[in-house]
This record gives C-alpha cells, structure tokens and sequence, in this order.
C-alpha cells in the first residue's frame, strides 16, 4: 500500500464519521423530529473537526498545533453540550411553572378570584377520605334576587355582586375555613374545629359586612 493512502486514512476515517453522523442525524432531525440528535450531530462534529485538525497537522509535521486543536474540538464539544444542558434545565423549569399554573387555574375561580367548584369536591374527597375525623361546619349561602339584578342593571352589577358577597364571606368566615363559589350565586364554607359559637360571632360580622356593602351599591 503506498505510504501517502496510510498516512491519508486517519482523515478520510475521520470524514466518512463525521459524514456518517451528519447523515444520521439528518434521518432523525428531518423524519422522526428528533431534535436532541441536532444538537449532538453539532456537538460531535466540532469534536471530529478539531480531531481531523490535528491529525492533518500531525502529518503537516506541526506538532506544536495539535494539542490546541484537539482542546478546540472537545472545548467545542463540551460547550455545545453544556449549553444545551442548560436549555434543557430551563424547558423543563418552563413546563412545571405552565402546569403547575394551569393546574392551579383549574381550582380558581375566574369571577372571584377565589377558590371554585373542582376545589370545593376535592375539599370533600379529603375529609370524606382521611383518617381523622375533625369536628367540620358547613354552610351554604346564596345571592338573594340576583336574575332579579342582572334583569334590571346588568350583568355587570350582577358580577359585581357576586364578587361582593364572595369578599364578605372571606372577611367573616376566612379565619375559621376556606370559602369556594360552587355554582352562579352559590358559595359554601367549609370550617374545621370550629364551634357554633364560633360560627354564629362570624355570622354576625357577615350580616355587619353586607349591610355596609349595600349602602355603596343601587341594588340589594
């Protein structure tokens, strides 16, 4: 075999790879839509080239140059693949904050701000469930004439409304428990460890804070 076709091999091994990986990765990129293989073809053919850099300069005789393309190439490598790491890290961050808001979406509810329905079932799935069992009041309010208020000034008053008593409530019963608009003008209050006594003072403050809502508002 001629000298010139050896000392040709370690580059021409060294190309068809590089080609190989190209062509691989291509299949996956444009096929099966593989991006992570886009990102190791990139990483990986910096490393070849840096490699096939100083394999050429070996044979150049420039033995002083071949250490620093080889550190060029895994260099290369390492920061391709660090920074992809890094854009992974920050994907999946992404995804647990867009499903951890959507999943926190899913129990608000939209008008109030409170919590809603799906909160108040799974409420009632835990008690119902655990193993302790608490002494638990339950009340259930209701907006008086509100087809009534939405007829006559609009459903924007009605809203209004509704977010109105849903503040009332939290301002009289939000220490005892958790407050959740279960339907259009229905709200339950579901209170744990807390005595009738408790809940009638509550009560009271509740009848106080409405009261003084109707007096800012044209219905009631």
């Amino acid at each position: 075999v001629p000298r010139t076709s050896l000392k040709s091999f370690p580059i021409v091994s060294a190309v068809a790879a590089m080609v190989t990986i190209i062509l691989v990765s291509g299949l996956e990129i444009f096929k099966y839509k593989n991006r992570d293989s886009l990102i190791l073809a990139q990483a990986l053919g910096i490393l070849i080239l840096g490699s096939a850099a100083g394999i050429l300069q070996i044979y150049q005789q420039s033995f002083a140059r071949v250490g620093i393309s080889l550190q060029i190439g895994i260099l290369g490598f390492e920061i391709v693949m660090v920074v992809d790491a890094i854009q992974s890290i920050n994907r999946v961050e992404e995804q647990l904050r867009e499903k951890s808001y959507f999943e926190k979406l899913a129990y608000i509810d939209a008008l109030t701000g409170g919590m809603n329905r799906n909160a108040y079932t799974n409420r009632i799935f835990e008690l119902s469930t655990g193993g302790k069992h608490k002494a638990i009041l339950y009340a259930l309010f209701d907006v008086n004439d509100l087809k009534i208020i939405n007829d006559t000034y609009g459903h924007p008053a009605g809203d209004d409304a509704i977010r109105r008593i849903y503040g009332c409530l939290i301002k009289a019963f939000g220490q005892l428990g958790d407050c959740y608009r279960i339907g259009g003008d229905e709200f339950a209050i579901i209170m744990e460890n807390c005595t009738e006594e408790d809940y009638e003072v509550e009560k009271r403050r509740l009848d106080h804070e409405l009261e003084l809502n109707n007096r800012e508002v044209d219905y009631h």
